[in-house]
């Protein structure tokens, strides 16, 4: 909806100039499955398998997965991989990297299909074409069919062990690195970045079908060519690092080292065959990589089985980085930073191969794999990381480097004021590679999970710059056909509004244009608004998805779409009608059913912000009333057919046929059946929409736990039943969840605006009876289960009981019998302390009267130096604010801090005397610990003797006075504590004398001397300090003098200044009168 746009064809279509809406010769689904797309361009809109030429694969009949015959050339056999290196033959994009990376494009490998997105890659959906399926069909049926039966049998042999070792002859004479093999790998890498090729359907009577594809095939080729790399090393001594270093010698071999080394283990190898290999494991690594990040059905399970290829993977990562460190070869990180994408990768230097390594195993690690060389992985990235953030170079590399890292050590995420996350947040809107900023958001995704750091980013997050981050940015991104890229933004944006608070309220209050802006961005602002309203509404696929998902969270909030003209929001409003069904609209594209319900639950939004009066003003000549809307889905309307349609059909059917049964509003509508009525629409412009509500009431249904508690789920815990697990289901990566999200909150908004008949009728319509039978089986079940477990762990703590009750009887013979002991002990124990607390309360009056004076002495000493501080501080704010002019009062400023750096030399000495304080505070921590644990066993006599009044009664008598006497005691020991505690806050010098007057008082009489003296020292010493500091303060006053004469000089400028700017003022007013004179004479 930009500003520049004609809103003429709305009722032909939408919004049809705009860059966001799918014009006719762009299809822009969100969905693989076959629609009524019609090309205009030079290619035919035929069959999958019709643009097969004579070269290329066909099919055979009664073909298994597996097998070894290779359908090319016509059907014959396939040629050995091993390229005849004929001088006179022209050159081919197979023969390295480097050729393949430079020359290869959609007319070289004569896929002329691929052109539209080799000309926008960041449009992967430019590949949702009948051709683009077809391409997938075939490649992948050739690779399954002629190359995977071989792959797989070198792979078993290479990992049984059986026969001889495997040698790159072997891959040769296996067409692996045939140039039809090639080039099907380079062409399902590029359709991966929209269709899901990891898996093949299996064909139906072929038991081979079921364990082969994509993903075991690549795996294959990769665990092949490191097995053929440590050939003729004994399997003995064979171990993942010496196979790593062999394989990144034959990499250095057929792609960087254009002479041979001596010491290269491959320095025999012809060049050309380690160049094809090489070639072949990157297009491979490639592939997979592209597979990780666009797959999100690929899991641990299916991953799991190839854990030798993974720690090789991680130690020839970890091979280069020690290439690069310790040989001090620097050509790998010195590539391009932040690479921009393109329809083939670049694989033609170190670097790029160097980041595609690290690339893939932060693919593997967000898919759940577990490195068993995990400590080796987290040296190489930290290496690597120490390198790069000392360099001006590889910043693409170092990006990739983190990702990995945040995910291999998720507890050092706080190092450096969490520095790591902070430096991806800054670097989303750099990165131009699809990748890599997926595995950028991935990785925050991951540091959202921190509580600790989303406490950090709540606090310190600025609003204005994530506005400009998630927002700005992303609209750029689209305006520039640049949608992959905005897509993983939109997917930060979407989790922040959950993890931070603020983020939701200040994203919706600046696009209403409720905060406090600069005049000049409200221009800007608004743009956005139309921007993102334009992508919810008028495009299609994931984007528009999550795009609906987020403004439904934002009108919520508060309407923005206020922030619009009146002219703008009306039009906004009709299209909002015709997008869902309403109202006719020719040459608009349907979308999938996913896209239509987000649409609805969009509508839903706008309504609960506000908007239900003009769209009911926009409907009066489609729809006015109730039995209207309800015709839209029923071509005739009467009392049988809405039983019909309640007892039949799917949930949105059935409440609009109640409403219309119990006449609610016969005469109009609310809010919720408004709703529903699009709902309903939405069905019959595709039937999909149906079988989503079927899905969600069933999925609904078997959440037991929201049944019975009278309302239904939350979306945070219905998105937490989703995942089954603690963490709740994205919506934003998963477009099954944002569909089933999308009917939820349109479900939970119309029960939550309707009357208790229909909140129950809801509730049976999501709770069956049947089920709910069932589930309260199960549940009674469950707890019998749990009642019974609960009954074993009662019988064995009640025999855990009587065995600790047998013990405390014989612990309390013995203490009767120890009772006279410890209270003649305790009565003798009592007299002495009470000698020794008599002397000690003499000694520390004494202290008290010495620390007395040390305290005030400390107290004006620490004045003065505040008094100093303050004085530092204002004269330092001043200087900072003084401009160029003041360059004598800078002199002087100098000259200051030499002098207070004289000062800081004295307070650190200050610092010393305060530190061999804190040493007697804790001597008399000791002190208070012996003293506690005198009370802790004054405490168990007591108790045992409370425990035995009732059977001594002649002791009872003794034990009363001898209790009264230890509770006098022990209330004078509380208060000695407390006294002794607050005396060694205010006297920290005297600790060590009061630890000696436990042993004796002569002893502590000298060590009251002896500090006596250290104070008179200190003493002395802090009177000359004062004297210096009053010195100070006299030059601090002819400071300040000159500074006042800085000051006025100062003041006189900024009166000058402030005369400058109201003339500049009244000159913009004049231009702006003048800019309004010429807008209202242009003639559009």
């Amino acid at each position: 909806m930009g500003r520049d746009v004609g809103y003429s064809n709305l009722d032909r279509g939408g919004f049809a100039s705009l860059t966001t809406q799918p014009s006719a010769n762009d299809n822009m689904y969100g969905y693989t499955a076959r629609n009524d797309y019609l090309r205009n361009d030079s290619v035919k809109n035929v069959d999958g398998k019709a643009d097969i030429r004579g070269g290329d694969y066909r099919p055979g009949a009664g073909l298994t997965y597996g097998s070894t015959l290779n359908y090319v050339n016509g059907g014959e056999a396939a040629k050995s991989g091993s390229v005849a290196f004929d001088p006179y033959r022209k050159p081919s994009i197979w023969e390295d990297c480097a050729t393949f990376s430079r020359e290869a494009s959609s007319d070289v490998l004569g896929r002329h299909e691929l052109q539209k997105f080799e000309h926008n890659p960041y449009r992967s959906r430019y590949l949702n074409t009948p051709e683009c399926e077809g391409l997938v069909t075939k490649h992948c049926q050739r690779l399954l069919h002629s190359y995977y039966g071989r792959a797989d049998a070198l792979s078993t042999s290479a990992v049984s062990g059986v026969s001889k070792s495997l040698t790159f002859d072997d891959v040769c004479e296996s067409a692996l690195t045939s140039s039809d093999h090639l080039t099907s790998i380079a062409t399902l890498a590029i359709l991966a970045r929209y269709h899901r090729i990891g898996y093949l359907l299996p064909q139906v009577g072929d038991p081979g079908s079921y364990t082969a594809n994509i993903y075991a095939h690549v795996l294959n080729v990769l665990r092949i060519i490191y097995a053929a790399s440590a050939a003729g090393v004994e399997a003995g001594n064979r171990n993942n690092v010496d196979t790593a270093r062999r394989f990144f010698a034959l990499l250095g071999r057929g792609i960087w080292q254009t002479t041979p080394d001596t010491t290269d283990p491959f320095a025999s190898l012809d060049r050309r065959v380690a160049q094809r290999i090489s070639l072949l494991y990157v297009l491979c690594l490639h592939l997979l990589d592209v597979l990780l990040a666009s797959d999100c059905e690929c899991m641990e399970e299916l991953l799991a089985a190839d854990g030798d290829v993974y720690e090789t993977l991680g130690c020839v990562a970890c091979c280069f980085v020690e290439h690069a460190v310790r040989h001090g070869d620097r050509t790998a990180l010195s590539g391009n930073d932040l690479p921009e994408d393109r329809m083939v990768p670049n694989i033609g230097d170190r670097g790029t191969i160097f980041s595609k390594h690290w690339s893939v195993l932060n693919g593997l690690l967000s898919r759940g794999v577990k490195f068993t060389n995990s400590e080796l992985l987290v040296k190489g990235v930290k290496a690597l990381c120490n390198v790069l953030e000392s360099s001006n170079t590889g910043r693409s590399l170092l990006l990739w480097a983190y990702c990995v890292y945040v995910r291999l050590c998720p507890a050092e995420l706080a190092q450096n004021n969490h520095s790591i996350p902070r430096i991806l947040f800054e670097y989303m809107t750099k990165c131009r590679s699809v990748l890599q900023l997926q595995a950028i958001t991935g990785a925050l995704s991951l540091c959202m999970r921190d509580p600790g750091f989303v406490r950090y980013a709540d606090e310190r997050m600025n609003p204005q710059k994530t506005f400009a981050i998630f927002v700005l940015h992303s609209c750029n991104l689209i305006h520039n056909k640049m949608d992959d890229l905005a897509v993983p933004i939109l997917q930060m944006l979407h989790q922040l509004f959950d993890v931070c608070p603020k983020t939701l309220p200040d994203v919706a209050n600046t696009m209403s244009g409720t905060t406090a802006l600069i005049e000049r961005y409200s221009d800007t602002v608004g743009n956005a608004v139309e921007t993102f309203l334009n992508v919810a509404t008028l495009s299609l696929g994931p984007i528009q998805v999550i795009m609906a998902l987020i403004m439904r969270r934002i009108l919520l909030r508060c309407d923005v779409t206020k922030s619009l003209s009146s002219d703008l929001r009306s039009k906004f409003v009709k299209h909002l009608i015709a997008v869902v069904g309403f109202r006719k609209s020719t040459g608009a594209a349907v979308g999938d059913a996913i896209g239509l319900v987000s649409k609805v639950a969009l509508m839903d939004a706008f309504v609960q912000s506000g908007g239900m009066p003009e769209l009911m003003a926009a409907m009066k000549d489609v729809n006015a009333k109730q039995l209207r809307l309800v015709a839209l889905h029923s071509s005739s309307v009467s009392c049988d057919s809405l039983h019909k349609m309640l007892c039949v059909g799917d949930i949105a059917t059935k409440l609009v046929a109640y409403d219309a049964l119990a006449g609610y509003r016969a005469d109009g509508m609310d809010a919720g059946t408004l709703v529903l009525c699009a709902l309903c629409s939405v069905v019959k412009m595709s039937p999909d929409v149906s079988s989503l509500l079927r899905e969600y009431a069933s999925t609904y249904a078997g959440m037991s736990e929201y049944h019975g508690t009278g309302s239904l789920a939350s979306e945070g815990k219905f998105l937490r039943a989703l995942s089954g697990d603690s963490n709740m289901a994205d919506p934003t990566r998963s477009m099954r969840v944002a569909g089933l999200l999308c009917v939820h909150s349109i479900v939970a908004s119309v029960y939550m605006s309707s009357e208790p008949p229909k909140q129950t009728l809801i509730h049976a319509l999501l709770c069956p009876e049947g089920s709910t039978r069932q589930q309260h089986q199960e549940l009674v079940e469950k707890y019998k289960a749990q009642l019974a477990s609960h009954r074993r762990e009662v019988q064995r703590s009640h025999a855990r009981l009587d065995a600790q009750a047998r013990e405390l009887q014989q612990h309390k013979e013995s203490a009767t019998k120890q009772l006279e002991q410890l209270r003649e002990e305790y009565a003798g124990k009592v007299d002495r302390s009470k000698a020794e607390l008599a002397a000690a309360q003499s000694q520390l009056t004494a202290a008290s009267l010495q620390s007395q004076q040390l305290d005030r002495e400390c107290v004006r000493l620490r004045a003065q130096v505040s008094d100093l501080d303050q004085a530092l501080r204002k004269i330092s704010s001043e200087q900072a604010q003084a401009n160029d002019q003041l360059r004598e009062a800078a002199s002087h400023r100098e000259r200051l801090k030499n002098e207070v750096s004289g000062l800081q030399g004295q307070l650190e000495q200050r610092d010393r005397t305060i530190e061999q304080l804190r040493t007697v505070e804790t001597d008399n921590g000791r002190l208070n610990q012996e003293v506690g644990e005198l009370n802790a066993q004054v405490e168990r006599v007591y108790r045992m003797l409370i425990s035995l009044m009732s059977k001594h009664r002649q002791v009872e008598a003794d034990l009363a006075r001898s209790k009264e006497d230890a509770a006098q005691n022990s209330r004078q020991l509380h208060e000695r504590q407390l006294q002794v505690e607050d005396l060694s806050n205010r006297c920290r010098n005297h600790e060590n004398t009061i630890n000696t007057l436990r042993v004796a008082k002569e002893g502590t009489e000298g060590e009251v001397h002896r500090l006596g003296r250290e104070l008179q020292a200190l003493e002395s010493r802090l009177g000359k300090s004062t004297e210096e500091l009053s010195v100070l303060q006299g030059r601090y006053a002819q400071t300040s003098q000159a500074l006042q004469a800085c000051e006025e000089q100062n003041r006189r400028l900024a009166e000058q200044l402030d005369r400058c700017e109201m003339q500049l003022r009244q000159r913009g007013e004049q231009l702006s009168t003048i800019y309004s004179t010429f807008q209202d004479k242009k003639p559009y």
